[in-house]
């Protein structure tokens, strides 16, 4: 690697530019760190492409890069030599042309009902993978497990936000209604033949939001009782449409009330809900043209893979695009992995446009492998 540096009353002071070098396995570690961040420009295995993830420590950015050959920089990146500080905070930015993977659930008929997409992006979301088994309570249980970081994480009861039953003298006669429109739960009305038994909800964010509230004013009421199932937080919109299901009237046992509960369904719109809100690992939409219903059921299966997931190899203007993207970061140091033809070109202009844009000082260079690092701040 060339020394540009100059010394200046026993300080070392690093001139802009960029610079780069094929081996920095010699390079002995610091144990200081600098405030700055740096910002690592790599082909990554994970990580959305072109999208900054800021970390500070080497294991986050190792778990972002999922096993791709520009991890052998992240030792060097922290620690980089006995006089040059390491970086403190990393912004990563994949370059990859990297694809999600993708799966399907199926109904017991075999038709496909709801589409999910793994969150991250490369080759290693291909080890995502998801199982159903009957709910403990009613519904689903839901488990994504992503086989590469060995994170698992589960809906459980999934399709039965809620349970209600009827607790007023009416003997007969009583149902409970979902009015749906365009796909979209808008009322919630139980009818009683008793007078002020029945009540019409209109359902949506600025009355009855989600299924707790639902279930608060009927149980509210006195005239009807029920508990929580799966997802409290579960918009009210998202509900099953019924029509007229009927809220058995309570039984006499030994003196006591025993309340006939019956399920408040919302089969495909909880499992996207929880998958959307609470997995992490990917994201889900009900499948095009398919309608939810209370009467659809799932087999049981274990370990279905996602697929489909790709790393694509990036050329100079995957790495130009995050060069100039990078002007409008505050970064100490911007560093690219690799030795493609033009990158250092295109790195040097990125100086050189950061300066004369921002008036940033630049005071630290370094390179690695056929990569490039330039000090901006």
């Amino acid at each position: 690697m060339p020394n540009p540096n100059i010394t200046y009353q026993g300080q070392t002071l690093v001139l802009p530019g960029v610079y780069y070098a094929d081996n920095v396995s010699a390079v002995p570690a610091s144990p200081s760190q600098t405030s700055v961040p740096l910002l690592f420009i790599a082909a990554g295995y994970g990580g959305k492409p072109q999208t900054p993830y800021s970390v500070f420590d080497s294991q986050s950015l190792y778990s972002l890069l999922r096993g791709s050959p520009a991890a052998s920089f992240v030792q060097f990146l922290y620690n980089g030599s006995n006089q040059l500080n390491g970086a403190q905070q990393i912004i990563y930015v994949n370059v990859s042309p990297s694809t999600q993977s993708n799966a399907v659930i199926n109904d017991s008929a075999g038709d496909p009902v709801v589409d999910m997409t793994s969150a991250d992006y490369g080759s290693p979301s291909n080890l995502l993978q998801y199982s159903i088994a009957s709910g403990a309570v009613a519904g689903i249980n839901l488990t994504l497990y992503d086989a590469y970081s060995k994170q698992s994480q589960v809906g459980n009861n999934l399709g039965v936000p809620f349970a209600l039953a009827y607790a007023g003298t009416a003997t007969s006669g009583v149902s409970y209604t979902v009015q749906v429109a365009s796909g979209v739960a808008t009322n919630f009305v139980v009818t009683s033949p008793n007078a002020g038994e029945s009540f019409n909800l209109q359902l949506g964010p600025s009355t009855y939001p989600d299924a707790q509230s639902v279930l608060n004013f009927l149980v509210g009421t006195g005239f009807y009782t029920g508990y929580i199932i799966s997802e409290s937080s579960l918009p009210s919109t998202s509900l099953d449409a019924a029509t007229s299901v009927t809220l058995p009237p309570p039984t006499i046992v030994s003196g006591l009330s025993e309340y006939s509960y019956v399920d408040v369904t919302a089969v495909l719109g909880d499992i996207v809900y929880w998958v959307n809100t609470f997995s992490q690992l990917a994201t889900a939409t009900v499948a095009s043209g398919v309608t939810s219903s209370g009467s659809m059921t799932f087999n049981t299966v274990s370990n279905v893979f996602f697929t489909g997931a790709t790393n694509g190899s990036p050329v100079l203007s995957d790495y130009e695009t995050a060069l100039n993207n990078s002007l409008t970061t505050q970064v100490g140091v911007v560093f690219c992995d690799t030795n493609l033809l033009g990158v250092p070109n295109a790195a040097d202009e990125n100086v050189v446009t950061a300066k004369a844009v921002c008036y940033r000082k630049f005071t630290w260079n370094h390179g690695s492998t056929g990569c490039t690092g330039f000090k901006r701040s």
